[in-house]
């Protein structure tokens, strides 16, 4: 029986890999990005439970500050929210992918298995897949223009 001797490493093993296993890869580091991004979140929140100025002085730390009810964020805090923005839309919009590809859309008919066995109904959702990663691309730049031109 096979056994998983790879283990978390499996997820970076991307030599003769195709689109979708680097797709696979991304989102399992965007959801390790997530799940890091929300419990720092949380932490940062909670210290708004002790008092206003546990909170300004946590937000300072991360480079945040408020001057007269407007806050200034650092040019490399900002990047960051824009790398973070980045990552929600690839895992929201890869999600949307396997769950349409897991419900069984976008998959065509099992053919019989002839030389050379390529697997005709993974390259069917090839077009799903492209057309999400364009609406992602699509909201990158807006995101873009709301991070660094307006601002």
């Amino acid at each position: 029986m096979f056994k998983n001797r790879q283990g978390i490493k499996g997820w970076f093993y991307l030599r003769g890999a195709n689109f979708e296993r680097y797709l696979y890869t991304l989102h399992r580091i965007t959801g390790f990005i997530l799940v890091l991004y929300i419990t720092v979140h949380i932490i940062l929140m909670g210290s708004r439970a002790f008092s206003e100025t546990a909170w300004r002085s946590v937000l300072s730390f991360i480079g945040i500050t408020f001057e007269d009810s407007i806050y200034h964020i650092n040019p490399v805090v900002h990047f960051f929210e824009y790398l973070l923005v980045i990552a929600i839309l690839f895992h929201a919009f890869n999600g949307i992918r396997l769950i349409l590809t897991e419900l069984g859309f976008f998959i065509g008919r099992p053919r019989r298995p002839e030389y050379p066995y390529v697997s005709y109904s993974i390259a069917r959702p090839r077009p799903l897949m492209i057309f999400l990663m364009i609406i992602m691309f699509f909201f990158a730049v807006i995101g873009i223009y709301e991070f660094f031109l307006i601002h």
